[in-house]
């Protein structure tokens, strides 16, 4: 019995660090941190000055896979891109039931669309658009 706690101890932890792991410090090269699949992030001012330190932004472990919740991802439960047009600047579609969709790759920050209990509803949800 407590061989079983120890591992699901570990796994605990193991998951942890992967959701952690999106803003690593420890990739502080811009090339380190494009070889491994990530974007590197400055932030510059119009007078070209740097704004704060750049660092490396990397993929979250269970991105592409399958989800019907964001319960299921490190991130959100994306909806298909089909779901996502807009006419005139309004969705095409605002509310569908029985979505399935994947992981997404990054946080999203201000595109927080989401499929949640298999249900996408872009009126409700808190879209921005930059």
């Amino acid at each position: 019995m407590k061989k079983i706690i120890l591992i699901l101890f570990l796994v605990g932890v193991l998951v942890l660090l992967g959701c952690t792991s999106n803003k690593n410090s420890f990739v502080n090269e811009q090339t380190e941190c494009e070889s491994r699949g990530g974007v590197w992030n400055k932030y510059l001012l119009p007078s070209g000055e740097l704004l704060d330190k750049p660092f490396c932004t990397l993929l979250f472990l269970d991105y592409g896979k399958k989800c019907t919740d964001s319960s299921q991802c490190i991130g959100n439960c994306e909806p298909p891109n089909e779901f996502l047009n807009r006419e005139g600047g309004n969705w095409v579609t605002l509310y569908r039931e029985n979505v399935s969709g994947t992981c997404s790759k990054f946080t999203k920050g201000c595109e927080s669309y989401q499929i949640i209990n298999g249900v996408l509803d872009l009126e409700s949800q808190a879209v921005c658009v930059v």
